[in-house]
This record gives C-alpha cells, sequence and structure tokens, in this order.
C-alpha cells in the first residue's frame, strides 16, 4: 500500500519524515535524558552553576519551539499522511492537550 497525501496542503507545514524534524526530535530526545539525569542531582545535591541554568533556559526555548514546530507537522492518520493545519491542529490539541475522560 503506497502512503499518499491527503486533504488540502497548507503553506509552510513540515513533511513528518522530513530528516531536519528527525533530527530536531532526536535532540529533543537527548534533551529529556540529559534532564533526567541532571535534575535529581540537581535536587538532592543543591548544585547549581550559571553553565548549568543557561542550559536549562536553552532546554525550556527548545521545548517551547517543539510544541509551535508540532501544530506545524504533518501527521499520519490511518497510513495516510494529512498536511491540513486546521486538521493537525485539532488532532494535536484533542491527543495531547485536552483528556476527555
Amino acid at each position: 500500500m503506497e502512503i499518499e497525501d491527503y486533504g488540502v496542503k497548507s503553506s509552510w507545514l513540515i513533511h513528518p519524515d522530513n530528516t531536519i524534524k528527525l533530527i530536531f526530535d532526536l535532540t529533543a530526545f537527548l534533551l529529556i535524558l540529559f534532564q533526567a539525569i541532571i535534575l535529581p542531582f540537581k535536587l538532592a545535591f543543591s548544585f547549581e552553576t550559571s553553565n548549568l541554568t543557561n542550559f536549562d533556559y536553552f532546554a525550556d526555548i527548545y521545548f517551547i519551539v517543539d510544541v509551535f514546530l508540532n501544530f506545524n507537522t504533518g501527521i499520519y492518520k490511518e497510513g495516510i499522511v494529512i498536511m491540513d493545519r486546521d486538521y493537525i491542529v485539532k488532532e494535536y490539541a484533542k491527543t495531547w492537550y485536552i483528556n476527555e475522560d
């Protein structure tokens, strides 16, 4: 089965298989991993340096940018690439931000 694009193509959207987006996501994973190691260390030993504080600011900005990129990245739905911004925003908000329980 061949994957095809679906719906209205909105401008300035990133294809979900984009190599640069993959690198961005892998970097985000490494930032999360680093934070998972460093944060308990900082809390347990009250360890604080300006370098780590600057890194924390960098990580915060990186993850804010990641949220905006996710709203502008196409999604797969049942094997079909959807590149319609309105649909992407609704799906992303529904699955990540709104708890339907």
